[in-house]
């Protein structure tokens, strides 16, 4: 008996849920996404920010890039916002990704941005990769560093 109430409850509960995400991850409507990425909700703005680069919806990058660089927003949300940054490549990121690769507290969410400046070859990116080389005491970030070097100088020569 107690097995079947538990059931219903949770169904209604459930059923209760004004937005189930795959509503988020599929909606392609600018004012839509512009709503998800303001909600209170953690899972909601992740949702949004992976439609944004999902659907290349670039009038919301701003966004993206505000909760990217928001220390109080949870860990998932900024690691989303990075890799959306990352798979958009546009330029208008690039400060955003330098301050979160230099200084953000989750040192994956760090990562992230450091490969993600990797896809820019602008001689101001390879620059700030390397000072952070000089100055950066941890040695995964100096790893992802050196990678992310390699990589630009591996695209160098190919062209």
């Amino acid at each position: 008996m107690n097995k079947i109430l538990l059931t219903i409850l949770f169904l209604i509960l459930f059923s209760a849920c004004q937005c189930p995400i795959s509503t988020v991850q599929n909606t392609k409507n600018p004012k839509k996404l512009k709503v998800y990425l303001k909600s209170k909700y953690s899972w909601k703005k992740e949702a949004a920010i992976e439609s944004v680069g999902k659907y290349i919806v670039k009038e919301l990058v701003d966004q993206v890039i505000a909760l990217a660089l928001n220390k109080n927003e949870f860990w998932w949300v900024r690691a989303s916002a990075v890799t959306t940054l990352a798979k958009l490549e546009l330029e208008k990121s690039i400060p955003a990704l330098i301050k979160i690769a230099e200084n953000d507290s989750n040192i994956n969410i760090r990562l992230r941005a450091i490969e993600a400046l990797s896809k820019f070859k602008k001689t101001h990116v390879s620059d700030f990769l390397r000072l952070l080389l000089k100055k950066e005491n941890t040695k995964i970030i100096q790893y992802a560093v050196i990678a992310a070097l390699d990589r630009e100088n591996e695209n160098d020569k190919r062209e």
